[in-house]
């Protein structure tokens, strides 16, 4: 409802709506892979650090993951990311830096530098002379599975809607109540193109363009606005 008039007092041009963009969230729950993380306190100064140890702790977390997703597939492959903790000795909070399966990426050198790399593009800068040490590893299994990838929508026999009906509502463009043409969003195919003033009416959600904006109906059904105009100062 407020996508617009944001995107215009922070000048971004387009603004794209998709389907269901209320319950968008929930949609991407119910078809994202079977997964699951665990932690494990792993703490020790870097300059006495095992890389074959950790390597070692890291297959363990993974078997305990791996018969975690069995649970839900007894047969599906299993696809692991590895991440650890790293932090300035002593300090209390860390930075998490993603790591590979292989042990030359657990060694001191090679974690210092990915840390030195993390830290200073997060905080602007790094401490060579201030020991580092590792807290935490970080593992996250996931069932490999085919990714869902969503069809084109058959596009709209024109290239124009009629509006269901219309209602005054306030114009932030214009600084007052002026007439919204109001469209039923279940009514608008690929290829539809509507102008602003207008409110596009859903089951989950409610989009508003103001004066001067334009509204496309992409293949996937998305609402994709172009911001016009700008808001009048107070």
């Amino acid at each position: 409802m407020h996508a617009y008039h944001l995107a215009a007092k922070l000048g971004v041009p387009e603004v794209i709506v998709p389907l269901r963009a209320g319950v968008l969230s929930a949609l991407g729950l119910v078809t994202a892979p079977v997964a699951y993380d665990t932690v494990c306190t792993y703490r020790v100064p870097l300059v006495e650090l095992d890389a074959h140890a950790i390597d070692a702790v890291f297959r363990e977390m993974a078997d305990d993951v791996t018969r975690t997703l069995r649970t839900a597939d007894r047969e599906g492959a299993v696809a692991f990311a590895r991440a650890v903790d790293v932090g300035y000795l002593g300090q209390g909070y860390q930075v998490t830096i993603a790591v590979d399966g292989t042990e030359t990426a657990l060694g001191r050198d090679a974690l210092r530098r990915r840390f030195a790399d993390v830290y200073r593009e997060k905080y602007g800068y790094f401490y060579d002379d201030v020991p580092v040490e590792l807290v935490n590893l970080r593992l996250t299994g996931r069932l490999v599975e085919s990714p869902i990838l969503l069809a084109p929508l058959p596009a709209s026999p024109s290239a124009s809607a009629s509006p269901k009906h219309e209602r005054p509502a306030y114009s932030a463009r214009e600084r007052r109540l002026i007439p919204f043409a109001v469209y039923d969003r279940a009514e608008l195919g690929p290829g539809v193109t509507i102008h602003g003033p207008a409110i596009v009416e859903e089951a989950s959600a409610t989009t508003v363009m103001d004066a001067g904006g334009e509204l496309d109906v992409d293949a996937w059904g998305s609402l994709v606005i172009m911001v016009g105009g700008e808001l009048r100062s107070r």
